[in-house]
């Protein structure tokens, strides 16, 4: 297929919620694959920098086979500009290299289902940055009541209080909710400069060049990840890699298309798929609050995306 004619696929309602969907899936099956790899790969939980260098071989990878992809396939936009560098350079800055080091710092210091609540952040900054800085963005009061219920519904997944709030510290709590903010600040960027270049392409480089500044950083500091260490870890790292290819350039086109609170809210469905995953690689068990959780991040996401037959309750501040 040409992705010339993405466009036709993308801005349908019914193909974004699938996507959507498809994309968060792949996304919430990542956790406990990389918690698995992790231990295939022997790098223990203190082995910062071996973390930061598999992400940046991961996304090395990921990043050449978007642009190879794009390359082959896209044969009127494909080339390599100086103004493509550009944006590449500036996104893999901050949505790549910054928000891997937030995450991974982070996750170091927080709990699980800790982490959970506070990476659905994102779904709320992009919103909340949507409104200010996207003139054709709008959003009314009943669905900011089913981002409330999403939330809710994040909140009963992990069957937490919100005890982390007096636990606050900047090297845990707040280096995850930093990294979302370079997140949405991506996803903003994105929408920018749809009409420019291809955004398929930026994300390729911006992947690419992200992922060399990890792996920099890595191996400066004495990072150490063997790739071909077991046939299982090296397949579930192949894994890896296609999983961010695929979950990266088709998030990005469908912010190209979509208003960004439509499919922002598809990321509450992440730490639930997760959960999934978690009991048939791990046997972790999946209690009636998860299932209560799923129930009511589905309400949401019906609730988002119901058309607008009201007036907005913003729009461009």
């Amino acid at each position: 297929m040409n992705i010339n004619n993405q466009h036709t696929i993308l801005a349908k309602k019914l193909n974004m919620v699938i996507l959507a969907i498809i994309v968060c899936t792949l996304w919430g099956s990542a956790p406990p694959l990389l918690k698995l790899s992790f231990d295939l790969f022997q790098i223990t939980q203190q082995d910062f920098f071996s973390r930061i260098l598999f992400g940046g071989y991961r996304f090395l990878l990921a990043g050449i086979f978007i642009v190879l992809f794009v390359k082959f396939f896209n044969t009127r936009n494909n080339k390599l500009t100086k103004q493509v560098f550009k944006h590449a350079f500036l996104l893999g800055l901050i949505m790549t290299f910054c928000q891997s080091l937030c995450f991974y710092t982070g996750l170091m210091f927080v709990k699980a289902m800790t982490s959970s609540v506070l990476m659905s952040s994102s779904i709320f900054i992009n919103v909340g940055l949507a409104l200010i800085f996207l003139k054709d963005e709008h959003f009314n009061y009943l669905q900011f009541t089913g981002l409330l219920i999403g939330l809710w519904g994040i909140i009963i997944f992990g069957n937490t209080s919100f005890s982390f709030i007096t636990e606050f510290s900047l090297k845990g709590e707040g280096l995850l909710i930093l990294g979302q903010l370079c997140n949405s600040i991506g996803m903003i960027y994105f929408k920018k400069i749809k009409n420019e270049v291809s955004i398929p392409l930026v994300t390729g480089v911006q992947t690419t060049f992200g992922a060399l500044l990890l792996i920099i950083l890595g191996l400066s500091f004495g990072g150490n990840v063997n790739i071909l260490i077991s046939n299982k870890a090296t397949l579930i790292f192949t894994y890896l890699v296609i999983l961010s290819a695929l979950s990266f350039s088709i998030w990005t086109s469908l912010i190209k298309y979509n208003n960004i609170h439509d499919i922002s809210v598809f990321l509450f469905l992440i730490p639930v798929i997760g959960s999934v995953t978690s009991y048939f690689i791990f046997g972790e068990a999946f209690t009636i609050n998860k299932i209560i959780s799923l129930v009511l991040i589905s309400f949401a996401i019906l609730i988002v995306n119901k058309p607008l037959t009201r007036k907005p309750m913003m729009s461009k501040i």
